[in-house]
């Protein structure tokens, strides 16, 4: 049963997005340059040990996690050795920059030096507030590994690549794209950024390219 309360930083979809185009510019990281490469970004600008570790996802459930002192995040062994995974080993990796760089003040608050300690600490806190602190995290690695305006463009390319191939056909005048059409686009668009579909779908939203509504 969860006991331990800390203190969520409140932090909007507007803070996020600020906070994470501070930090490209103190590290001079250029997002339109893709795939971003994350692993540099922990071991040289970071200075973060990233360690690998046999059955971190066995015994977790997560595929990383950043540990209170801040000063390695665990990454899961097999999944970090595996190539078809890059993708989502480079997300996950985004991910836990960003609980270094938001949660600073939570981590202060907190012990786990082990991936058994973090697994026991994790079961101590309300839902609630562990998913407040991993939406903070989603939304500050879709903003790293997605530059906006390139998706725009990208974007816009392939939509008209679309626009052309439905000429002369019943669909020809759809003013928006299906939904499962949108999706194909996104993994498409995702292998330019090295992630895979759902970061591109949610920036899609984020920016206003695309909607479901």
């Amino acid at each position: 049963m969860a006991s331990n309360k800390i203190n969520v930083p409140t932090l909007y979809a507007h803070d996020i997005r600020r906070i994470a185009s501070e930090f490209c510019q103190k590290y001079n990281i250029d997002r339109t340059e893709i795939p971003v490469d994350v692993e540099n970004i922990v071991e040289f600008d970071l200075k973060l040990e990233l360690r690998p570790q046999k059955d971190v996802l066995k015994r977790t459930g997560v595929d990383a996690l950043l540990l209170s002192n801040r000063k390695a995040i665990i990454v899961d062994h097999d999944r970090y050795m595996q190539d078809n995974l890059r993708n989502r080993l480079r997300f996950t990796i985004a991910h836990e920059i960003g609980h270094f760089i938001l949660h600073e003040k939570v981590y202060e608050q907190v012990q786990f030096q082990s991936v058994e300690e973090w697994a026991n600490f994790i079961q101590t806190i309300s839902d609630e507030d562990y998913n407040f602190l991993e939406w903070h995290c989603h939304e500050f690695a879709g903003l790293l590994l997605v530059d906006g305006t390139l998706l725009k463009q990208k974007f816009e390319e392939r939509v008209q690549q679309i626009r052309q191939k439905l000429k002369g056909t019943e669909f020809e005048k759809l003013t928006v794209l299906p939904e499962p059409v949108i999706e194909t686009l996104a993994g498409e668009i995702g292998k330019d950024f090295g992630v895979s579909s759902q970061p591109i779908m949610k920036r899609l939203q984020r920016e206003k390219l695309w909607t479901n509504d």
